[in-house]
């Protein structure tokens, strides 16, 4: 049997770029793409296997794949605003398109790929609003796309396992829609000469036609940190985490997890010598209080490691 049935893939890209000034504060750019996408199967036994679900497909298949994109940009005294727009096209990847029986320790599921997709479609738009003015700055930005002929794999009643173990076997198949919105927010102020704070935000959303929840997006996760610096030496305390996951998919494998909290401290000092050359000793502690956790696309929620001391010495020349 041969998951992956011998394909070979050959891509071609014409591609243009344009910018324009059009005064001293606004400036705009633009970009057309067209990609041509051959995939051929050279092995006819994979071939033969995957014809046993698809009778009629070909041994080829040539694609077309469009994409544009415009944005603009505004800068003034202390703010700064982006907006942008952009289509674009993909082609099923191998594994989508014809793999046979590639199984995911993910979600424990065997996957079927499908050659009769059509490609996936996306349309969005992105803004950015940014602010700076002496020690502080800040900048909050947004996407979203729309994605038609989404494409995913879904269980398929009927199919027999090849994988012992395998909890059932899904085919790779396109929801008609698919949303995803992704926000993030950046902070930081130069409290003193010595003293930075810098703080991040993230969340992401992903849903598909009537509710469907998407697999992987992230929930709110957040980064703070506080960092020391005079002359050679330097010192950062910091703090990263995540609220609870609680907008998660069963059907591919995901599961609720709770929040977390995790410290981290390091201490460095650069050394120079003659001309360019340099020596750095960092050494830290990474999880301070040896928090047990995973985050939602750890793969198969393995934890991630424990309370870690470290010494580097990084050596420049």
């Amino acid at each position: 049997m041969l998951t992956w049935p011998g394909v070979q893939t050959y891509y071609g890209d014409l591609f243009i770029e344009d910018k324009y000034a059009l005064s001293d504060r606004w400036n705009a750019a633009f970009s057309a793409g067209l990609a041509v996408h051959h995939n051929n199967i050279d092995n006819q036994f994979g071939l033969q296997s995957l014809r046993i679900f698809y009778p009629e497909m070909p041994g080829s298949k040539i694609r077309l794949l469009k994409r544009l994109s415009a944005s603009v940009r505004h800068d003034a005294t202390n703010w700064s605003y982006t907006f942008g727009a952009a289509y674009g096209e993909r082609a099923p990847s191998v594994s989508e398109g014809y793999g046979f029986y590639l199984f995911n320790s993910f979600d424990r599921f065997d996957y079927i790929g499908n050659p009769d997709m059509r490609n996936e479609k996306s349309t969005s738009v992105n803004a950015s609003l940014a602010y700076q003015k002496a020690a502080f700055t800040a900048k909050i930005s947004g996407s979203y796309f729309h994605i038609d002929d989404y494409i995913l794999g879904r269980p398929k009643n009927g199919l027999s396992v090849m994988t012992i173990g395998a909890y059932g076997v899904k085919v790779y198949e396109q929801l008609n829609y698919a949303a995803i919105l992704n926000t993030s927010i950046d902070l930081g102020y130069q409290v003193t000469k010595e003293f930075l704070w810098t703080g991040q935000l993230g969340y992401r959303r992903g849903t598909g036609e009537n509710g469907l929840l998407l697999p992987l997006m992230q929930p709110l996760t957040y980064n703070s940190a506080v960092t020391f610096s005079r002359k050679s030496f330097f010192a950062d305390a910091s703090i990263n985490g995540s609220s609870s996951h609680k907008r998660y998919n069963p059907e591919f494998g995901e599961k609720g997890l709770p929040s977390y909290a995790i410290f981290n401290l390091s201490l460095a000092n650069r050394f120079k010598f003659n001309g360019a050359q340099a020596l750095t000793l960092k050494t830290g502690v990474e999880n301070l209080f040896d928090r047990n956790y995973t985050t939602f696309a750890d793969w198969n929620r393995i934890p991630r490691i424990g309370r870690n001391f470290f010494i580097n010495l990084i050596w420049n020349f």
